[in-house]
């Protein structure tokens, strides 16, 4: 492949706001509360269920071989977050941070140069992080119907249309339907108790 170009830019795509950040300096909203010891930064807080943006994925111990990955290969997708009062917070990315803060304390422990990983940084209300954050996981993971029951009544609790609750979900309006359904029903079944 040649080029011939005379422009100085390497590309000629627009510009967005990647970060390259310390893993330390991002917030992860529960990362107190929920994570392992080297996982934990200083920014991240102890909020649990009550926080729209707290995730119980959090409870899941890190593999050592996905650690082992980060550790040779660094953080390759770019994790996304938000500026919520004041704080970058984590949107999308969880994961990768705490895996990347257990290896900056092992390669600290060996003396080598701690990783860094690029964020980007996407602007918005706190409804909007929560949904943005629900579209990454449902991208990427199969959820069971009660957590996508769940999902669904969260966001229509906070105002989010059904299209767009689809949306996020990934699913059609038919799901929603029996999933609204369902989780009917569990209410009724645990309010008997």
């Amino acid at each position: 492949m040649t080029t011939a170009s005379s422009n100085k830019k390497a590309f000629n795509f627009s510009h967005s706001s990647i970060w390259v950040v310390d893993p330390l300096d991002l917030c992860i909203v529960g990362g107190v509360r929920d994570v392992g010891s080297d996982e934990v930064g200083p920014k991240d807080t102890g909020d649990g269920p009550e926080s729209d943006l707290y995730r119980d994925d959090l409870k899941t111990p890190l593999e050592e071989e996905f650690i082992a990955a980060i550790d040779r290969w660094g953080v390759q997708v770019p994790v996304t977050i938000q500026k919520i009062d004041g704080e970058p917070v984590d949107i999308d990315g969880r994961t990768r941070i705490r895996a990347a803060r257990v290896v900056n304390v092992r390669r600290a422990a060996r003396g080598e140069p701690l990783l860094k990983i690029k964020a980007d940084q996407v602007r918005g209300d706190e409804l909007s992080a929560m949904q943005r954050m629900m579209v990454g996981n449902y991208a990427r993971k199969t959820f069971e119907p009660l957590q996508k029951a769940a999902d669904a009544k969260l966001l229509l609790a906070r105002g989010v249309s059904e299209a767009d609750v689809c949306t996020t979900l990934k699913i059609s309006d038919s799901r929603l339907r029996a999933l609204l359904t369902l989780d009917g029903r569990l209410d009724m079944v645990f309010e008997a108790d």
